[in-house]
């Protein structure tokens, strides 16, 4: 996943998995996106990649997810079929 800055390309997910459609969520005050991952038809969990370079990160790290959004107060909104809420 890559993002235009500045008119240059950035990638923002270094780790390389596609984002399901329809699962791409930004937080509310634009210092994240959050998505749902897959490897063809695989799920692999929910990553969570933070726009300050500090690296993407798997929330959920592996399965079936999905991100339902965030909260206004910057928490995510997410269910897992793996567990987790």
């Amino acid at each position: 996943m890559f993002v235009l800055e500045d008119g240059s390309w950035r990638q923002l997910s270094a780790i390389g998995l596609p984002v399901v459609r329809g699962s791409l969520h930004w937080a509310p005050d634009g210092s994240s996106v959050a998505f749902a991952g897959a490897s063809g038809h695989t799920p692999q969990g929910i990553i969570v990649a933070p726009l300050d370079d500090s690296g993407a990160y798997r929330l959920v790290a592996s399965g079936a997810g999905r991100v339902l959004g965030w909260l206004t107060d910057g928490r995510l909104v997410w269910v897992s079929a793996t567990g987790g809420v």
